[in-house]
């Protein structure tokens, strides 16, 4: 139950992390940063894609330490 609570978040992160890294790639090739605002913006769409990754690592370290914990009923 947790492993798999986990796996979802790991996979989530992962995947929203991908779409904020798209979003970041295009917005660089549609309208390339030419002042400092501009730079911030996009710089502020990449601190947001790693947390998200960083995200998605660190429930995928977690995960691997309780995905083989076998967990039994005492009912």
């Amino acid at each position: 139950m947790i492993a798999t609570m986990y796996k979802r978040r790991m996979k989530a992160a992962f995947a929203l992390s991908s779409i904020v890294m798209l979003i970041g790639i295009s917005v660089f090739f549609i309208d390339r940063p030419d002042s400092l605002q501009n730079w911030l913006n996009l710089s502020s769409i990449g601190i947001v894609d790693l947390f998200l990754f960083f995200t998605g690592v660190s429930n995928q370290i977690k995960y691997n330490k309780v995905k083989d914990i076998q967990i039994h009923d005492c009912s």
